[in-house]
Order: C-alpha cells, then sequence, then structure tokens
C-alpha cells in the first residue's frame, strides 16, 4: 500500500507537469510502471509530453504483460506498427500473441517477422501464450527454439497441431519450462525420446497423446518430472 500511495503521489503531482525532472528516470519509470502493473487498466494513454518520453524506457515495462493481435500487424506510416513497441519490451513478464486470421499474405509475412522480433528483444520474458495462429510450428518454431531465454511457460491454444519431435526441440532448447500446452498431432503419441529431453522441473503438462498400453513411457515422464497436471489429448488411445 505505501508503495501504490507513493508512485499514485508521484504521478498525480507531475499531472501538471510541474515536477518532470525532480526525480531522476529510473524512478519514474518504476513508479509507472507499479501502477500499470496493479490496475486492470484497457488502454492507457499519456496525456503529457514527458509521460509520452517515459513510457520508451525499458524500465517503464519491467514485469508487465504485453499483449498482440492481428490488427497490430496492419503498417502505419509504411513500418509495421508493432516495429516502435517491441525493442521496448525487453523487461516484460509475460507476452499474449493473437495471431488469428494471419495465415496468408502480407499478415503471415508480418507475424513471422513480429514473432521473431519479440524472440530477439524479450529475453526476460517467463510467460508465452500463442493463440489462433494455425502456422505456429512452420512460421514460429524457430524462434521459439532459438529466442525467450527465461521462459517457464509455454501455451499453444488454438494453433495448428505440434508434433512430439518439435515439442522435443522445444523442451530441449528450454530446460527450465515449469508448463507447457499445446495440441499435438492427433496421429503422435509421446516416445521416450520425448520423455529423455522433458524438463525436470516441469510441474504441468498437456495435452499429451499416450499410448496406454505402452505404460513404460508415461512410467518414465512421471518418475523424471515432478508432474502436479498432466492433461491427455481426446485421442489418446
Amino acid at each position: 500500500m505505501a508503495g501504490e500511495a507513493l508512485a499514485t503521489s508521484v504521478l498525480e503531482a507531475s499531472a501538471d507537469e510541474g515536477l518532470p525532472h525532480a526525480l531522476p528516470v529510473e524512478a519514474w519509470c518504476r513508479s509507472l510502471s507499479y501502477v500499470v502493473r496493479g490496475n486492470c487498466l484497457p488502454r492507457l494513454c499519456p496525456t503529457s509530453r514527458f509521460f509520452k518520453s517515459l513510457i520508451s524506457e525499458l524500465l517503464s515495462w519491467e514485469g508487465a504483460t504485453v499483449t498482440l493481435v492481428t490488427r497490430e500487424l496492419e503498417e502505419q506510416d509504411g513500418r509495421p506498427r508493432f516495429d516502435p513497441l517491441i525493442p521496448r519490451w525487453s523487461l516484460c513478464s509475460n507476452i499474449f500473441a493473437d495471431f488469428n486470421e494471419a495465415h496468408c499474405g502480407a499478415k503471415r509475412k508480418a507475424s513471422r517477422r513480429c514473432f521473431s522480433l519479440l524472440s530477439q528483444h524479450c529475453s526476460e520474458a517467463k510467460g508465452l501464450f500463442v493463440s489462433n495462429w494455425c502456422l505456429m510450428e512452420r512460421d514460429g518454431l524457430a524462434s521459439i527454439c532459438a529466442g525467450f531465454p527465461s521462459l517457464r511457460h509455454v501455451e499453444l491454444g488454438g494453433c495448428d497441431f505440434l508434433s512430439h519431435a518439435n515439442c522435443a526441440r522445444i523442451f530441449a532448447a528450454h530446460p527450465e519450462l515449469l508448463s507447457f500446452r499445446a495440441t499435438f498431432a492427433p496421429k503422435g503419441v509421446m516416445t521416450h525420446d520425448l520423455v529423455n529431453v522433458a524438463p525436470r522441473g516441469l510441474m504441468a503438462f498437456g495435452y499429451v497423446n499416450v499410448e496406454l498400453e505402452d505404460v513404460s513411457v508415461l512410467e518414465a515422464l512421471l518418475q523424471r518430472c515432478p508432474l502436479q497436471h498432466l492433461w491427455l489429448g481426446r485421442t489418446t488411445k
């Protein structure tokens, strides 16, 4: 409460731009970050030139949850709208990306470029939640494996089917994962190759296909990982 009161008073005092230089930029950034993370604001619009410049600072986005949707893949003034945003998000904690209908033409190219930039710049992101991207495995898998070094939670919802082999690639690239959920290819089943690279701290895993007649794979997974939640795919035999 004390931190919230301090941040609020600092922001209120600057509303008329009376104190834009009374505190270091770092203090302003942390105050803004605290207020934004502590309130459910559908939209944040700076009201002064000072705050407009402040949101360009990396520290203002520290610990933030950021969201990208398909309409932000459109170009503005000859460049994608997301271009100036993503480099500021290096310190964000969670990323939500909804690429619905970005499956062909310019939007497909833009979604691939956008996701690549996210993987390069968002080095502190611990949560990655991608939805409605029907070309995720083809266009986004390489970026997941090559970037996002701090990932702990991954969810691929409403995306194309993920093969168990490509899941193994993600596991190998991110051995510190704590949770992973995706829709797996219905004709494939979990193998020992996947289990052998599963993160040893994995606590939640879904929606995997298991051959129930061969319990050795499932037993190996449970022995390797301290799973608390395991969701089986509807096509599990």
